[in-house]
């Protein structure tokens, strides 16, 4: 199959930026995969990219393109239906605003109710910071809202040039259905959370499987910093740092 033309990426000053996007009825495989080659032409632009709403290409669909590291895969029609009441400042940024970044404030957590590319029920529950917000800002791109609406303050922006000094780095993580395979202990439990078709999603709303529900955002979050959190929100806390290591979640010099 010949690979989709990566679609143009539009820019602040864009009417088709401000539509607010009608919800997904059917989902349409080729608006998926322009999509997905749009954010990974940007990735490989520029280095960085977690994702991108629909309207961000001129589709006025409640879509986002997602890839944390393992492979992009869509996030339709979300809804957010949970908000913590605490919340954290950070410098913004956004590939239709491509020459600044915007100071703004987002909820720390946030739960999200979704659909999978098969229009199937998804739940992902209490999100840590990184995620959190990164959802938030695309849910933001398909109600018509960019980042510089939601700036703290007037003058609240520096220039894109100093994003190395002000966006902290994220490591992605570098997890694949082969590497899960290879590692025992953990493969029967975490490729019930992860889609056989190699994207990386929570499993089905409801589906019992009797096991402690793996959650993706641990996926995304920095390992060294905080090696328990990692154990336990991936699997129940059954995970030994060897496993971590072999997976390559955990770095292995970090502090055990």
């Amino acid at each position: 199959m010949a690979s989709p033309d990566v679609p143009p990426i539009l820019v602040l000053g864009d009417p088709r930026l401000r539509v607010r996007c009608a919800a997904v009825e059917a989902v349409d495989a080729a608006e998926l995969a322009q999509l997905a080659a749009a954010l990974a032409g940007a990735r490989a632009r520029l280095g960085f990219g977690r994702a991108i709403a629909a309207p961000q290409i001129g589709l006025p669909r409640r879509i986002v393109m997602v890839d944390l590291g393992a492979g992009p895969f869509p996030v339709i029609n979300p809804e957010i239906t949970w908000r913590s009441d605490e919340r954290f400042e950070l410098w913004d940024d956004c590939f239709s605003v491509p020459d600044r970044l915007v100071r703004v404030r987002r909820h720390r957590s946030i739960s999200l109710a979704f659909r999978d590319h098969a229009l199937r029920p998804r739940v992902w529950s209490a999100l840590p910071a990184e995620l959190a917000e990164l959802l938030q800002h695309e849910i933001d791109h398909l109600d018509g809202v960019l980042m510089v609406d939601r700036a703290i303050e007037p003058g609240a922006t520096r220039p894109v040039e100093l994003r190395g000094e002000l966006v902290p780095a994220r490591r992605g993580h570098r997890l694949s259905l082969d590497r899960i395979a290879g590692v025992a202990g953990l493969a029967a439990l975490l490729a019930r959370a992860i889609d056989p078709t190699g994207g990386v999603a929570p499993r089905p709303a409801g589906e019992a499987v009797g096991v402690p529900t793996p959650r993706l955002a641990a996926l995304d979050v920095s390992p060294s910093g905080d090696p328990p959190r990692v154990a336990t929100v991936i699997c129940g806390g059954n995970a030994t740092r060897e496993q971590l290591v072999a997976l390559d979640i955990l770095d292995p010099g970090a502090p055990a």
